[in-house]
């Protein structure tokens, strides 16, 4: 019985691909830098972007639960702008003095 060949997952010429302007004199960097680590321009990018991307502190599925922590956080201040509100009504309750009954 013959093997399945394993697939791979190896980027190559038809993977995503995206046009990068870099300030002067980043390519000369990073094409040393590739260098050194016996890496191609790509392969260093993408080394770079990954590594980046492992330690930002919100992961890229967490952006869909975006608009619904902004509407919660909405009704938050709301209800605590009502609850100051009702706070500086009990304050002026009691800075008012109380009369005795005669």
């Amino acid at each position: 019985m013959a093997k399945k060949a394993a697939k791979t997952t190896k980027a190559g010429r038809g993977s995503d691909q995206f046009v990068l302007r870099m300030p002067p004199g980043m390519r000369d960097m990073l094409a040393k830098l590739a260098d050194q680590n016996g890496r191609s321009m790509n392969s260093q990018i993408v080394m770079a972007l990954a590594i980046h991307i492992a330690q930002w502190p919100v992961k890229p599925e967490d952006v869909e639960t975006f608009p619904q922590l902004e509407a919660t956080l909405a009704r938050m201040q709301e209800d605590l702008a009502k609850l100051v509100e009702a706070a500086g009504r009990i304050r002026e309750k009691q800075r008012k003095p109380l009369s005795r009954p005669q």
